[in-house]
């Protein structure tokens, strides 16, 4: 597409102004409010109406210090929202307004605008400038708008850039070079139920960034350099359902997820979590799916998961634990699946499930498990464990009615712990 672009100084106002006028006599008085509070929106209107009347080869253009807008847009809005006699005194203001201009020259920045999956795209260095759609009559029919903005380079975005695409209910700006996110990045979608962060290099999300998003329902920050939440930064996200922050360098605090109170999906896995401290999930009554695997935790306090008795899943898979102390399930009583496949416990205590006897699910392959009490799985009825336990040559089909404490041993990845009774008690 063309690049058009165009600088306007004080020494340009002249012609500009009988070309406008050609010849035509106006009175205005400067402190006359013509355009009431669309003041600034019609100058623009304006401005970009007079560019597009000189050079029609352009589809988009910004004058001075005005946002980028589209043209086909703008003209319907100024043709179609305002009577002729407006028209009028708004040019005339926009006139009077330049000729105003003497000590600074407003020049322009030249912008590179695209179509890019059935959008408008505008960028200037990496910079997002405005977002429209390529067809503004085809969305009008469609329910869920999705705005595809990935792998562009963006590393930053202008304020009211969506100002067009309002109305979207999912954004993907994966796959690009944003660093902060800034409270006004999207102000404007209101409408938003689906955010994609992925991929990009976020460190810093200011308090209030997500505020104007009342919809969301979904948000997705994995795989950036986030090392830090805060409860300020989930501000307005009220009916948030879903949160992914994997890949990342989280460290977790108590109450950090505070105001998440409708929150039914967090994953957290591979942040480099070392310690899981009690209260880091106050505030998230309807948890349902817990997700902290491949992180670097070595033990559980017992309190940690006080007030997550919706939780169906805890993924707590490649990890570095050595054991499981007795009770820090207890208040999982809803847990279907649990996954401590990947750590390095080498003991299985009687009390180790206290509270799980709802438990379907229980994932222990590639442990180093050596001694197991089987009472552990005595009120689990209905549980099947992966790889599951062999005794005298025999595969277990029901845990929770083997008797007695094993020695084991697990020769080969997802076969079944090979085990064999033993008299003493383990220590």
């Amino acid at each position: 597409m063309k690049r058009c672009y165009v600088t306007v100084s004080s020494a340009d106002t002249e012609p500009l102004l009988k070309w406008a006028t050609a010849g035509r006599v106006f009175k205005m008085n400067k402190t006359s409010n013509f355009c009431g509070t669309e003041l600034h929106r019609r100058v623009i209107l304006y401005t970009v109406w007079l560019i597009y009347l000189s050079n029609r080869i352009c589809r988009t253009v910004t004058v001075g210090l005005f946002p980028w807008l589209h043209i086909e847009t703008l003209l319907f809005h100024a043709f179609s929202a305002y009577p002729a006699s407006e028209h009028t005194m708004c040019f005339l203001l926009l006139v009077y307004l330049l000729l105003s201009v003497t000590t600074q020259d407003v020049r322009a920045e030249e912008i590179d605008c695209q179509v890019y999956n059935h959008l408008y795209v505008c960028l200037a260095n990496s910079v997002l400038y405005s977002v429209a759609f390529e067809d503004v009559n085809a969305v009008q029919t469609i329910e869920d708008i999705e705005l595809h903005l990935e792998g562009l380079g963006i590393i930053d975005i202008a304020k009211d850039a969506f100002l067009e695409v309002s109305n979207s209910s999912a954004l993907y700006i994966r796959d690009n070079h944003l660093s902060t996110i800034f409270r006004h990045y999207f102000a404007g979608l209101d409408q938003l139920t689906y955010l994609d962060l992925k991929n990009n290099s976020i460190t810093e999300i200011e308090d209030g960034a997500f505020a104007k998003l009342h919809s969301l329902e979904t948000l997705l920050l994995d795989n950036n350099n986030i090392t830090a939440f805060r409860p300020g930064m989930w501000k307005g996200l009220t009916d948030l359902r879903e949160l992914y922050a994997t890949n990342n360098n989280i460290a977790l605090k108590r109450n950090i997820f505070r105001g998440l109170r409708h929150l039914e999906t967090l994953a957290l896995d591979c942040n480099g979590i070392t310690e899981v401290p009690i209260g880091a999930f106050n505030g998230l009554p309807h948890i349902d799916l817990l997700y902290l695997s491949r992180n670097k935790i070595s033990s559980l306090q017992p309190e940690v998961f006080r007030g997550l008795g919706e939780v169906n899943e805890l993924d707590l898979g490649r990890n570095r634990l050595k054991n499981v102390s007795g009770g820090i399930f207890r208040h999982l009583k809803n847990l279907n699946s649990l996954w401590l496949n990947g750590n390095q416990i080498i003991m299985l205590k009687g009390d180790a499930f206290d509270g799980l006897d709802n438990l379907l699910l229980l994932f222990l392959n590639s442990n180093e498990l050596r001694f197991v009490d089987m009472s552990a799985f005595v009120k689990m009825k209905n549980v099947t464990t992966d790889p599951g336990f062999k005794i005298a040559g025999t595969t277990i089909d029901n845990v929770s009615k083997v008797q007695g404490r094993f020695q084991c041993s697990n020769v080969e990845y997802q076969l079944p712990y090979e085990c064999t009774e033993i008299e003493s008690q383990v220590h």
